[in-house]
């Protein structure tokens, strides 16, 4: 049997939700893949679940491995994967059961390197279904069947989510960049996505939401944040540092603005213990943001936040913990401002018309013909 796709599953103690995982993985309509899980040192029942559902289905292959991370396991599945594409999915979280026959079809239609989906979020805690997607900005994408990070270099780091679940990559395309994993305990699969859509010669988006992305587990990987600070800031640097110098001249607005954010959001999540060492690794790493002029600036409300903790010289802690507290104090009251909430609609005015030079009703009718020619 040729197979199709290899689907790599990394699994850390993930027996809760391991079943609705897999499931939705063997009962694909696309039938000619495989299934690689590689156990990450579980300490709960998940190996037991992975060598059952073995035992069914001769497509699995499960690996066993002693404890490390999400990226590690991720790197043994391309290893091993045979697959022409590959696909990945966390332990936690489900396919719909079209999601790699569709995707694989259009992939071979456009012959994209990249093709990616939509995912909406379902919240464990109470129950609810997202409707709208949270991992693929679809304003910020051409009207067109196939494009590159290039025909987008203002937005090559916001279109999409940077993550791997929610997209398929054709494996001779990853394994000639030597696209691999960061193996980190967190924030492991970001370089790997981010490169390849900046490498893609062609993406192609596929509109359906075929990934769940379950949250507020408090067993996720992105929950230990506060023991993992280095991690974000060490693959920002890796990304820019792997960027070729005309690829930095291309993308640095769309990147320096894609660093603004993470490090604004990064700042709201730690404690002041845990946002100092996060500040001095910062200022040691100099991504030079304060060059960013206001009108490059694609959040200005943010960026005003943050301008004290980037833009001023080094700060010791005593200094520095009271301008957290200021920057947090600030960002409380400005989500309770009037005009902030005006702010919001204004900017996402302005992202319409920094990223479309035709009405949105021939947008409609572009994307319906291109969805036209994808279907013949």
């Amino acid at each position: 049997m040729k197979i199709l796709v290899s689907v790599i599953v990394p699994v850390h103690n993930g027996e809760s939700y391991l079943r609705q995982c897999l499931d939705s993985i063997v009962n694909q309509t696309l039938r000619d893949i495989e299934i690689i899980c590689i156990d990450d040192g579980s300490t709960d029942g998940s190996l037991k679940i992975l060598e059952e559902y073995q035992r069914k289905d001769s497509r699995i292959r499960v690996i066993s491995e002693e404890a490390s991370n999400a990226g590690h396991a991720r790197n043994v599945g391309l290893k091993t994967a045979i697959g022409m594409f590959l696909s990945f999915l966390d332990c936690d979280d489900w396919f719909e059961l079209d999601m790699l026959e569709v995707m694989y079809a259009q992939s071979l239609k456009t012959d994209a390197d990249v093709v990616i989906c939509k995912a909406a979020t379902f919240d464990q805690k109470s129950g609810k279904f997202s409707s709208e997607s949270f991992s693929l900005q679809e304003n910020l994408v051409p009207a067109r069947i196939c494009f590159s990070c290039k025909d987008i270099a203002a937005d090559a780091f916001q279109f999409c989510r940077t993550a791997a679940w929610d997209k398929l990559y054709k494996k001779s395309f990853i394994d000639e960049n030597l696209i691999q994993f960061q193996e980190q305990p967190r924030m492991n699969d970001c370089f790997f996505s981010v490169m390849a859509n900046i490498r893609a010669k062609k993406i192609s988006v596929c509109n359906h939401f075929f990934v769940h992305y379950r949250i507020n587990t408090g067993t996720s990987i992105t929950s230990n944040f506060k023991q993992t600070y280095p991690s974000t800031l060490v693959t920002i640097q890796k990304i820019w540092n792997s960027l070729a110098p005309e690829e930095q001249k291309i993308f640095v607005k769309s990147f320096k603005n894609f660093v603004l954010k993470i490090i604004f959001y990064e700042f709201l999540r730690f404690p002041e213990e845990f946002a100092f060492q996060y500040y001095k690794l910062l200022h040691s790493m100099d991504f030079k943001l304060e060059a960013l002029k206001a009108s490059e600036v694609y959040n200005p409300d943010l960026y005003e936040l943050l301008t004290p903790l980037l833009v001023e010289p080094f700060m010791e802690e005593e200094r520095f913990t009271k301008a957290f507290e200021l920057f947090q104090k600030k960002y409380q009251e400005q989500r309770l401002s009037i005009m902030f909430l005006f702010s919001r609609k204004v900017r996402s005015l302005l992202t319409f018309l920094r990223t479309h030079d035709i009405s949105c009703y021939r947008i409609r009718f572009e994307n319906i013909v291109c969805k036209h020619i994808l279907n013949r």
